[in-house]
């Protein structure tokens, strides 16, 4: 028997089963109407946009619009619906601030990733690949030197005395 059958023995059945966290909707998405299937798309949509915007760091990935913003046409037609959904229907406030506060969201995370500053090599220019690979020589040259001297001096330091005077260092 393993260590989590023998731990399993002492809880009751209630407690092996976790609770799975309920999706809160807001008032206006219902099942009854599009709101519903409506509102799902935007969220998924919403996530398949910020797994774009978080493996996409050049600001060249983000010419297009539709690769990290969310339009209602994406919305009605992944929610199998038609374009009236947005027009006059007593959810169209709603599902409209849903989407601009998604977008909104979409937006800064594009601003967000776009902003952040990398110090790999990929992201500086040959001269400065070239100044710095100088710099790190020229330091090497120098910690070889230093380290070199102090190896000599230890080692003098070190020696007894008769060598040192068969050497004529004394």
């Amino acid at each position: 028997m393993s260590d989590d059958d023998s731990f399993r023995q002492f809880l009751d059945h209630d407690d092996l089963e976790t609770p799975q966290p309920e999706e809160v909707r807001p008032p206006w998405a219902t099942d009854k109407n599009s709101s519903g299937a409506a509102y799902n798309a935007i969220q998924k949509l919403y996530t398949s946009k910020l797994r774009y915007i978080r493996n996409h760091t050049k600001k060249s990935d983000y010419k297009l619009k539709s690769n990290y913003q969310i339009f209602a046409k994406d919305v009605y037609v992944m929610a199998g619906a038609t374009s009236t959904i947005f027009d006059n229907k007593s959810y169209t406030q709603g599902l409209k601030g849903e989407l601009n506060a998604k977008n909104e969201a979409l937006e800064k995370g594009k601003e967000r990733r776009l902003s952040q500053n990398y110090t790999s090599h990929k992201s500086k220019t040959k001269d400065i690949l070239i100044t710095e690979l100088k710099e790190t020589k020229a330091r090497s040259e120098v910690n070889l030197e230093k380290t070199s001297e102090e190896l000599f001096e230890m080692t003098i330091a070190r020696m007894p005395m008769d060598v040192k005077r068969k050497l004529r260092l004394v």
